[in-house]
C-alpha cells in the first residue's frame, strides 16, 4: 500500500520484519505510506537523526508507533495506539483556559 497518509512505514528491500509489519497494517486496514530508506535520502537521514539503526520504523506524524518488538505487534495494538495519538491535540488550545486565575 502506498497511499499518502500520516502513517509512515520506513523500510528497505529484503526486510522480513518490514513485510510482517506491513501485513499487520493491512490486516488492521490502516492506510500508510511505505518509504524505502535505501532510495530516499531524506527518510534515511530522518531515521538516523531519530537514533534508529534498523527498520522497520513506524511513525504517525512525529510519534513512533512500533515501541515494542515487531513480533509482538498485533492488529489491536496498532489500532489502539493510532487511535490514542489521533485523539491527542497537537497544539496548545487557541483560547486561554483561564487556569492561571486560580
Amino acid at each position: 500500500m502506498s497511499n499518502s497518509s500520516d502513517v509512515i512505514l520506513y523500510t528497505q528491500p529484503s526486510c522480513n520484519w518490514c513485510n510482517i509489519l506491513a501485513k499487520k497494517l493491512e490486516e488492521a486496514e490502516i492506510e500508510y505510506t511505505k518509504v524505502d530508506i535505501t532510495t530516499n535520502g531524506t527518510a534515511k537521514n530522518f531515521i538516523k537523526a531519530e537514533g534508529h539503526k534498523t527498520v522497520p520504523q513506524l511513525y504517525y506524524k512525529h510519534h513512533k508507533i512500533n515501541t515494542i518488538d515487531t513480533r509482538d505487534i498485533s492488529v489491536n495494538f496498532l489500532k489502539n495506539t493510532l487511535s490514542l495519538y489521533k485523539e491527542q491535540k497537537e497544539d496548545w488550545p487557541w483560547q486561554d483556559s483561564g487556569i492561571e486565575q486560580f
